[in-house]
């Protein structure tokens, strides 16, 4: 190959490498992708089995980037029973498109019950009033160091808002000495929306408030994330953040939790790396174990539907086919299958029935153990 034509070649290859890096920033920075986590605790038992809360943080508008419609699509398609937004929604200098972000939040307000708490960019923005007027215009709850009662599926749930205050003074001790509640709502299961993730174990300095669910942003996912070693920065928490993204678990007591968003927006170094703005989806069980088994049952009905086979069915065909095949090779080899040796041996001394019962129950008893 001549000397042009490598360099040719070589051009076209840093090209594509080039181009292709381009196109991963811009998946990172301008579309949004969602993240569901399901939640444990006995404490959503009843009507709020299987509730599911968007949240959204760090929206900064008007540098929200990812295109509103987009945002609205995407929380539609989720069917949530609660939207929270955990503070950031404006941007700590901009003016704001007043329509824009007013339509915005009424589409939410449409799909389901909307919660607001303020953030670091609310303190500091000269708009910050014009938007919470829009905010309680179209039905939002701005929850102010305040605790509203919302009743779903029958149940109640008690959202507490934490709002942001200049300096950092307020998230020292506890940090919800300010969040008052009533004598009815200390006993209910509560979600705090709070801007800070940092001070995670901070609210919980009081038992009474203790919340089951904490949603946070601000750390906006660590700016860039390297695989392995998580976040970079983080506002509050600086370089390599505890707290970036995910679900953390209270030491002492593994249902209550921290879920963080990494946010829609720009973050304070302008770009994302393997870390796209993200709707996070929560969705609260009293066992995942059943969740699953109800999720898993839908499914089959839903496939049912259209006659196709569940996957107990599928499981079912699966397995007979490998056993036909099993016994095939058994044949040609004159062995016996292990399993058929343990079954004739338990059949011998219970009989049929006492055997197949003795069989499942020695697979739970040891499913327990585990």
């Amino acid at each position: 190959m001549s000397q042009k034509n490598q360099f040719f070649k070589k051009g076209l290859q840093s090209a594509a490498v080039i181009g292709g890096s381009l196109a991963y920033l811009y998946f990172q920075n301008y579309q949004l992708g969602t993240t569901h986590y399901l939640v444990e605790s006995p404490r959503y038992a009843g009507g709020l089995e299987g509730v599911k809360i968007a949240h959204l943080s760090d929206l900064n508008f008007p540098d929200q980037r990812v295109k509103a419609i987009d945002i609205l699509k995407a929380v539609k398609e989720e069917e949530v029973d609660l939207i929270a937004i955990t503070g950031n929604l404006i941007h700590p200098e901009k003016a704001f498109d007043r329509q824009e972000l007013a339509v915005f939040i009424k589409q939410l307000a449409n799909f389901a019950p909307v919660f607001y708490v303020s953030g670091s960019n609310e303190v500091k923005s000269p708009y910050s009033h014009l938007m919470e007027e829009l905010l309680r215009q179209a039905g939002v709850r701005v929850l102010h160091d305040q605790a509203e009662t919302i009743t779903l599926h029958g149940q109640d749930l008690v959202v507490m808002g934490l709002a942001e205050k200049p300096g950092r003074h307020f998230l020292k001790g506890d940090a919800l000495r300010y969040l008052p509640l009533e004598a009815d709502q200390v006993a209910l299961p509560k979600i705090l929306l709070a801007h800070h993730p940092e001070a995670f174990l901070r609210y919980h300095e009081s038992i009474e408030k203790s919340p089951d669910l904490v949603l946070s942003g601000h750390a906006q996912g660590g700016q860039i994330r390297i695989p392995g070693l998580g976040g970079l920065y983080a506002s509050d928490q600086g370089h390599l953040p505890q707290y970036s993204e995910g679900v953390f678990r209270l030491p002492g007591d593994q249902y209550k939790c921290l879920v963080i968003s990494r946010g829609i927006g720009a973050p304070k170094w302008h770009v994302r790396f393997n870390n796209q703005a993200e709707l996070v989806v929560v969705q609260l069980t009293a066992s995942k174990e059943a969740f699953l088994e109800r999720e898993l049952a839908e499914t089959d009905r839903e496939i049912a539907a259209y006659g196709g086979l569940s996957w107990k069915q599928a499981k079912a065909i699966l397995n007979n086919e490998v056993d036909e095949e099993l016994a095939a090779q058994n044949t040609h080899t004159g062995l016996v299958p292990v399993q058929s040796e343990i079954e004739a041996e338990t059949l011998a001394i219970t009989g049929p029935d006492q055997g197949q019962r003795s069989k499942y129950l020695s697979v739970n008893e040891e499913s327990d153990e585990v």
